[in-house]
């Protein structure tokens, strides 16, 4: 999906896991952001999107990301 076709949702608000491998979507609101590095899936978290929709994120799954964003960006 590109960034624009994912924004609407992002804005509902709903307590929805979102994922996508748009880029720069863990940063726009998204949750989890997939891409792909020396042929192998990583994912950014944003848990500060995460808790803002009263989800939760387990930590071992926290220890798996290529990298965690807490801040609300």
């Amino acid at each position: 999906a590109d960034a624009a076709s994912v924004d609407p949702l992002l804005a509902t608000g709903l307590p929805v896991l979102t994922v996508s491998d748009a880029p720069g979507f863990a940063t726009r609101g998204g949750m989890i952001e997939l891409f792909t590095e020396n042929h192998r899936l990583r994912f950014v978290i944003n848990v500060a999107h995460v808790h803002k929709a009263g989800l939760r994120i387990s930590s071992d799954l926290l220890k798996l990301a290529a990298s965690v964003q807490r801040e609300e960006r």
